[in-house]
């Protein structure tokens, strides 16, 4: 899915094409949307992960008729975190293994190079820890999300990698249950904002020192987001010249694109 970042270049804030403001003001209204129709999803996230730290009585802490909490003898046992650990180990234990089958005798060859060589990629992508820590949140929310990205700092020049995608960051279509028939699918990620400006000048003076609005965990140390930027990336389909459905990647902060595949010279 971030295979577009693989040669991209900063937006030139001088050069005209397809994506421009309009087409991310419109994004940023879209995304407002998908994140209202996700509440549910993630108030369920984040009372689940208090579950697991423990925190069960701030969800089932008995309240008298005006609905103020009453004092009563807070039990606390490490059942769930066992249960879910002990589930974790055997789900790593059994790490699935990629197996090539061949269609026709003419395909045994290359199915046999193919099971030899796929096992060794995801392991220098380091997909065992991916798969772990996706396991882990599948256990204790119900679901864990991975996507095909790029690491820029692999073997020196980059390469293909698989990353783990974390609930509250992705948005899609309300009541849409197949991702890939989502007319957009956003993601998130905050970002200090002088290592935004030093990726891309062009934001430099642009960028707003507050706090930002954005759903997370729930974190027993204070987590200052003073600094910091959402940064904003969406994938969706077009047709190319051809009347073949592609995909397309665009990214942005605030109003301020930072990079649109739309724009690119193949796609104009």
């Amino acid at each position: 899915m971030h295979l577009f970042k693989k040669d991209r270049q900063p937006a030139d804030p001088k050069r005209t094409g397809k994506i421009g403001r309009e087409e991310v003001r419109k994004w940023n209204a879209i995304l407002l949307r998908y994140k209202a129709g996700k509440e549910a999803v993630e108030s369920r996230a984040i009372e689940n992960e208090q579950w697991w730290r423990q925190r069960s009585w701030d969800y089932v802490r008995p309240k008298d008729k005006d609905g103020k909490p009453v004092t009563a003898i807070e039990p606390r046992s490490a059942w769930l975190v066992n249960f879910c650990t002990n589930k974790e180990a055997d789900l790593v234990e059994n790490y699935p293994a990629p197996t090539f089958r061949p269609r026709e005798k003419g395909d045994t060859e290359e199915a046999n190079r193919l099971t030899a060589i796929v096992p060794v990629i995801l392991r220098q992508a380091g997909y065992e820890k991916v798969y772990r820590d996706v396991i882990a949140r599948k256990i204790r929310h119900g679901t864990g999300i991975t996507k095909v990205c790029w690491d820029p700092k692999r073997n020196g020049i980059g390469d293909v990698g698989i990353c783990k995608v974390e609930v509250l960051n992705i948005f899609t279509q309300p009541g849409e249950t197949d991702v890939q028939k989502s007319r957009y699918v956003f993601e998130v990620s905050k970002v200090e904002n002088d290592l935004l400006e030093a990726e891309y000048p062009q934001l430099i003076g642009k960028l707003k020192d507050s706090a930002i609005e954005h759903t997370t965990y729930i974190h027993d140390d204070s987590v200052d987001l003073q600094g910091f930027s959402l940064v904003k990336e969406v994938y969706y389909k077009r047709p190319n010249k051809s009347g073949k459905t592609v995909v397309h990647y665009a990214k942005w902060v605030g109003e301020e694109l930072l990079y649109a595949s739309e724009n690119e010279k193949e796609w104009k």
